[in-house]
């Protein structure tokens, strides 16, 4: 079964570890995209994509318009090859794909295509006003 922990405190508590280990922080950036959606009560179902061969979307947001397919990065930059697997999304879901984020530790908003964005996770999940 796949699952996130939702209360990344406790774990880091029980393991001994902190937020900088990265299935660790990509825990925490679940249970705060599910905070956020259900807190703005968006229509949004957040889920993951995997093939047999093993290639994976850590998040795909779903929403009435199409869907987004999101990488986290526990790093402060990102480069072309972290958007590999989204591009892959986005060529198999065709018109459906909306586009592609990397979320990661650094500062600025880089574009790296046609619908693809690098997002640092500050100012990530911030209500539009």
């Amino acid at each position: 079964a796949f699952f996130f922990r939702l209360d990344s405190r406790m774990i880091m508590h029980i393991s001994g570890s902190d937020i900088d280990s990265g299935k660790l922080f990509e825990s925490y950036v679940a249970a705060e995209m599910i905070k956020f959606t259900r807190t703005n009560r968006l229509n949004t179902d957040l889920t993951f994509y995997r093939t047999r061969s093993g290639m994976e979307i850590d998040f795909v947001i779903e929403t009435c318009k199409g869907i987004i397919g999101m990488e986290v990065k526990n790093r402060d930059t990102t480069s072309k090859s972290d958007f590999i697997n989204l591009k892959r999304m986005a060529d198999a879901a065709g018109n459906e794909c909306l586009g592609g984020i990397v979320l990661y530790r650094g500062n600025q908003i880089q574009k790296y295509g046609k619908g693809l964005w690098a997002i640092p996770y500050a100012g990530f999940l911030v209500p539009a006003d």
